[in-house]
């Protein structure tokens, strides 16, 4: 499966010039990216603090994580992708995505339902 870019607003992260990249199928939903970062901005593993999300669809096996547009890298650390596990997210710079993104085609997979 490709890497997938996911772009904040014109706060936070991409005020750094660069985007959070994914390897969906390397992501197992572990919340360690969560933790760091809910420990690193508030001084406690609290996902719910958290500017780093993973939306979970556990019957579809499915996890993404999701960056807040409050993302500040961790003051350029980028300590999400530093502990991840299985080493699924990265950060790159908006020229770097470009480039990735012209040589890959969009991978298919079911839409996961999500509650209101």
């Amino acid at each position: 499966m490709e890497k997938t870019a996911f772009s904040p607003s014109n706060e936070g992260a991409s005020q750094s010039g660069k985007a959070l990249i994914v390897e969906p199928e390397k992501c197992k939903g572990c919340s360690v990216c969560e933790l760091i970062c809910s420990s690193f901005h508030h001084g406690e593993y609290n996902p719910s603090k958290s500017y780093i999300k993973i939306f979970k669809n556990k019957d579809m096996c499915v996890f993404i994580p999701l960056l807040s547009v409050r993302c500040d890298l961790c003051n350029g650390e980028e300590l999400c992708a530093k502990w991840c596990p299985e080493k699924a997210l990265s950060f790159l710079s908006w020229p770097e995505v470009a480039k990735q993104r012209r040589q890959l085609s969009m991978g298919r997979f079911p839409t996961p339902y999500f509650g209101e």
